[in-house]
C-alpha cells in the first residue's frame, strides 16, 4: 500500500509505504474508565495509557466516547491506534502482540488520582488493512492543517520565563499560540485547547515546579503526545530528575539555551 500526499504550503512529497507484513506491528487499544467527581476533563487519562508502553511505541491517534455520563459520574472508553516502531525480523506477529498485551494489561483493575478514575475491560487487537491504511492516510494529511509552528503550555505564574521564550520565536519568525489567551468567552474552553494543539506543528512545555503539578499542563501534555506532536520541553529551576517519566525520556532543553533550540525547531518546521 503507497500514499502519497502534496504539502501545498512547503511544496514537499510525503510517501508512506505499508507492505502487509508491517501490520504485524500495529495493534487497537481499547480501554474502558470510570470516573468519579465534576465535569472536567479526565487529567491524566492518557498519559496513564501512554505511560505504559516502552518509547519504541508510538501512538497514532486516540478517541474518547462517552457511554454513561452524570454530574458525579462519568463512564466511556478510550481507543488508541498503537504502533511498535521496531521492524525487527526475528519477531514473529505473536510476539508483537504478547508483549502490547503485556504492557496494557497493567491497566485492568488500575486507578489514578486517589481512587477517582479507574481503568477496566482493557483488550487489545490486531487492524486490518483498510484501518491502518485509513489512519495513515490521516496522518500524512496532518500537514495540510496547521496554523501555527508551535503551541506553548506554560504554569499560570511563568511569566517571565514565556516571555524569554515568546522572543526567541518572534526573532525567528515562528509562528505560535499561547495556551488558552485570546479566547473568546463563548468558546468551550477544552475543545478550544485541543484544537489549538492540534493545529500546530510542535509543542512546547515549559517545566517548572508550578507546571509540573499542573494539572492543565498535563492534560496540554497527554493530548500533545496522542497526536504525536514533537515535544521539547523547556526547563527552569527543575532538573532533569523532577520530570515525570513521560517527559523525561524526551530531549530537553534548558531556558537559558532555547534560542539555541529554537534554531534547530525552525529548520525542523521549514523541512
Amino acid at each position: 500500500m503507497l500514499f502519497a500526499e502534496l504539502d501545498n504550503k512547503s511544496l514537499n512529497l510525503r510517501v508512506a509505504l505499508l507492505l502487509e507484513k508491517d501490520l504485524n506491528r500495529f495493534f487497537k487499544i481499547s480501554v474502558g474508565y470510570e470516573r468519579d467527581g465534576n465535569s472536567e476533563p479526565c487529567v491524566g487519562v492518557i498519559n496513564a495509557v501512554l505511560n505504559c508502553f516502552p518509547s519504541h511505541y508510538n501512538m497514532w491517534h486516540s478517541y474518547n466516547f462517552t457511554t454513561a455520563q452524570s454530574e458525579s459520574h462519568k463512564e466511556g472508553q478510550l481507543i488508541f491506534i498503537v504502533e511498535d516502531s521496531r521492524s525487527n525480523t526475528s519477531l514473529t506477529p505473536i510476539n508483537y502482540f504478547h508483549e502490547a498485551r503485556i504492557n496494557v494489561s497493567v491497566l485492568n483493575n488500575y486507578s489514578i488520582n486517589d481512587g477517582k478514575i479507574f481503568f477496566k475491560d482493557v483488550k487489545v487487537s490486531t487492524l486490518n488493512t483498510e484501518t491502518v491504511g485509513a489512519k495513515l492516510k490521516e496522518h500524512n494529511l496532518k500537514g495540510t492543517q496547521y496554523k501555527h509552528d508551535v503551541f506553548i503550555s506554560y504554569g499560570n505564574k511563568d511569566t517571565i520565563e514565556i516571555d524569554k521564550v515568546i522572543q526567541a520565536l518572534i526573532d525567528l519568525n515562528i509562528t505560535f499560540v499561547i495556551d488558552a489567551k485570546g479566547l473568546d468567552p463563548g468558546n468551550k474552553f477544552v475543545d478550544k485547547i485541543l484544537d489549538l494543539i492540534k493545529s500546530s506543528k510542535e509543542f512546547i512545555v515549559i517545566c517548572t515546579p508550578e507546571s509540573l503539578t499542573s494539572k492543565w499542563v498535563n492534560f496540554e501534555i497527554g493530548y500533545a503526545k496522542a497526536m504525536g506532536k514533537e515535544i521539547i520541553p523547556v526547563l527552569y529551576k527543575v532538573g532533569k530528575d523532577d520530570l515525570p517519566d513521560y517527559l523525561r525520556e524526551l530531549q530537553f532543553v534548558r531556558i537559558e539555551n532555547f534560542k539555541e533550540c529554537a534554531k534547530k525547531m525552525k529548520v525542523r518546521i521549514n523541512d
